[in-house]
């Protein structure tokens, strides 16, 4: 299994390109992302806790994973590495470790530092059993006629990408944040059915996940501020495909 470092920060994102993926417009939600680079598991959350000490724990730390799709050009991938202003990721998430899931499908679109996500509940499944054709079978049977579209052209698995979220808010709940740990990405391309085993890498670094409604954003920078420079466009999708790639 090998390791992989954290990413540089990148420049501000392009002007939008049009494109297959248009999206809706007015969205209010705001992402901050920090990196915290060679800290891992409880050093990470201790940190957190250290730079904000008001913050509270929301609810008991889980196991997250999402299985990614895109097109056979790797369009989302491109979208978000390039920074283009609208941009979609289309992915499978569960919580917890266990083999028998109860997943939900979630399309997560974003126009510059701004996001919202469709989300659909899938009927419970065992990882592995069923290929990614009938994954994207029961895909299409739980979306709209307009999301279908995305499922028919995002059809392709690319990685599971996998952690250990830790979750918080502030007293006013207002602001949330989370903090990742344990990162790993396992390749899923060329595969008939999810890979659970073989062909992983392991992130060398935690996130913190800053998220609240975008009014409350002066209030957010300057709780974090102590957390050093903010990666304004970190995507755990596109770090992994590059670890992968990397080997």
């Amino acid at each position: 299994m090998s390791h992989a470092s954290p990413p540089r920060d990148v420049a501000t994102p392009a002007p939008a390109q049009g494109g297959a993926f248009a999206l809706r417009q007015g969205v209010t939600r705001r992402e901050f992302k920090y990196l915290l680079p060679h800290v891992h598991g409880a050093l990470a959350v201790s940190r957190v806790h250290r730079s904000v000490p008001l913050l509270t724990r929301e609810h008991a730390p889980r196991q997250v994973s999402s299985i990614y799709f895109d097109s056979a050009s790797y369009d989302c991938y491109r979208q978000s590495n390039s920074g283009d202003n609208e941009r979609v990721k289309l992915r499978m998430r569960w919580y917890g470790d266990g083999l028998v899931v109860t997943p939900v499908l979630e399309l997560k679109h974003r126009a510059n530092h701004m996001g919202w996500k469709g989300q659909h509940s899938l009927p419970s499944m065992e990882l592995g059993a069923l290929t990614f054709g009938e994954l994207r079978e029961r895909f299409r049977a739980c979306v709209t006629p307009r999301e279908q579209a995305l499922v028919d052209v995002l059809r392709f698995p690319v990685l599971i990408a996998t952690y250990h979220r830790h979750y918080f808010v502030t007293p006013d709940r207002r602001i949330r944040v989370t903090v990742d740990t344990a990162l790993r990405f396992i390749d899923q391309r060329n595969r008939r059915r999810p890979n659970l085993q073989f062909d992983r890498c392991e992130a060398g670094f935690s996130v913190v996940e800053c998220k609240l409604d975008a009014e409350h954003e002066p209030a957010a920078r300057a709780l974090l501020r102590n957390f050093g420079t903010r990666h304004s466009r970190f995507s755990k999708y596109c770090f992994g495909v590059g670890a992968l790639a990397r080997g």
